[in-house]
C-alpha cells in the first residue's frame, strides 16, 4: 500500500471556495460530471448574489458533504487564478481554512460526486484538481504549514 491509497482520519478541513481541513489531513471528494471529472478536490462551488466567502464555504460544505459536518468558522487564507482551457472555463480559486470538528461527510450530489475522502495534506492523490494542486505547490515553495496557520 503506497500514502496515495492510505485512508486517513478527519481532522482539517480546505476549500476552494473554502477548504475544511483536520490536523493533518484535508477533505477531498471524487468529481464527476462535466467540470473536471476524476480529479480529487476540496468542497468548493460557485458564491450566490451578496454571499461572504464564509457563508459560501459554509453553505457548499453542507450542500456538498451533508448537513452532519459541523466546522470552525471558514477563514480566508489565499487565492489562485485558475485556468481550464480545455474546458474554456476560468476561476478565482479561494482558499478558506476551517476546523473540522464532527461529523460524516455523505455524498449528497451523486451526479457531481463519486467518493468524500481524508487525505494527509503531505501525501494527497497524484489527480487532484488545479487549484488544489496550486495550493499544494504554493506551500511548498513558501515553506508553509497548512497545519500552523492560526484560525
Amino acid at each position: 500500500m503506497n500514502c496515495y491509497d492510505t485512508y486517513v482520519k478527519p481532522g482539517r478541513l480546505a476549500h476552494s471556495s473554502y477548504t475544511p481541513y483536520c490536523a493533518l489531513n484535508v477533505l477531498l471528494h471524487l468529481r464527476k460530471g462535466k467540470h473536471s471529472p476524476g480529479v480529487w478536490a476540496f468542497p468548493g462551488g460557485h458564491m450566490e448574489k451578496y454571499e461572504t466567502f464564509e457563508e459560501t464555504a459554509i453553505r457548499e460544505t453542507m450542500e456538498e458533504a451533508g448537513t452532519d459536518i459541523k466546522i470552525t468558522t471558514p477563514k480566508f487564507w489565499t487565492a489562485f487564478n485558475t485556468r481550464f482551457y480545455t474546458e474554456e472555463k476560468h476561476y478565482v480559486f479561494l482558499v478558506m481554512v476551517a476546523d473540522w470538528i464532527s461529523g460524516e461527510a455523505k455524498v449528497m450530489e451523486p451526479d457531481k460526486n463519486a467518493e468524500w475522502r481524508w487525505f494527509d495534506w503531505n501525501c494527497l492523490p497524484r489527480n487532484i484538481m488545479l487549484g488544489c494542486d496550486m495550493c499544494k505547490q504554493y506551500c511548498c515553495d513558501e515553506g508553509i504549514n497548512l497545519y500552523n496557520l492560526s484560525l
